[in-house]
């Protein structure tokens, strides 16, 4: 389940599945638990990117795209929430999902330590809360997230595509999970490795446009239409701590 989950990182590498897998997850998540869905994805305008797939979801009024930019000013507002939650003073339904596409882009914001600092609560008290973190990176060595190495101890659960066997072993600790990645043939396929359980080789569904438009229009049946709770969005304030070439492919 997404509280399972907690904090997740996908990893792979371009070609792998890695998109498709994040697609999928969101569509799952809002398909089967009406999950209120937040996505940053500093590629949003690239035709092969995880916004031109997901983008008819955004009809569900489930999911909505975050400008990255506006990175700072959602961890405040996910952050009072959970507080809020944890407090008792909202309930904890609908699910959250944030997911943060191409992690290791934003890492250039001065904003990223604000960021990590969530994830770390992601992972120790956001279950109770039912928020859940996903995010995705080709590459997961300290030197592309500002030196800080910790990033990877803040994710309890690893989806790894096939990527270079280095990157595995940085998210891999148990030498039998990391002798699985070897066996990831295709694109779909992954090694799934959390604190709960024991990795084993798994499947995932293709994942193409016409899949996204057939979800949108299960869950507008199944949940209906929502309404995400407005960010209190203050682009010019956020702007003025990030820089530029965040958004900037690597």
């Amino acid at each position: 389940s997404l509280k399972d989950l907690k904090s997740l990182a996908i990893a792979g590498w371009q070609g792998s599945g890695k998109t498709m897998s994040t697609a999928y997850i969101i569509a799952s998540s809002v398909l089967a638990h009406g999950a209120q869905v937040y996505v940053v994805d500093p590629h949003k305008n690239h035709a092969e990117g995880l916004y031109a797939l997901i983008k008819p979801l955004e009809s569900t009024g489930h999911v909505h795209v975050i400008n990255p930019f506006d990175t700072p000013t959602l961890i405040r507002n996910l952050e009072a929430t959970l507080d809020r939650r944890l407090a008792g003073k909202e309930p904890s339904e609908p699910s959250i999902l944030l997911v943060i596409d191409e992690l290791a882009s934003l890492a250039k914001m001065d904003c990223f330590d604000v960021l990590v600092g969530f994830l770390e609560r992601c992972t120790e008290e956001t279950r109770k809360a039912n928020i859940t973190f996903i995010g995705g990176s080709l590459k997961w060595t300290a030197r592309h997230f500002k030196g800080r190495a910790d990033i990877r101890g803040c994710m309890n659960s690893m989806l790894i595509h096939k990527t270079k066997p280095s990157q595995a072993d940085l998210l891999l600790e148990d030498a039998h999970d990391k002798n699985l990645v070897k066996q990831i043939q295709r694109p779909g396929e992954a090694i799934l490795s959390t604190d709960f359980s024991a990795a084993v080789l798994i499947s995932m569904p293709f994942c193409a446009r016409k899949d996204m438009e057939t979800g949108a229009a299960m869950v507008k049946e199944a949940h209906g239409a929502a309404k995400l709770p407005r960010l209190d969005v203050e682009t010019e304030r956020a702007a003025a701590v990030c820089h530029d070439e965040a958004v900037e492919p690597e």
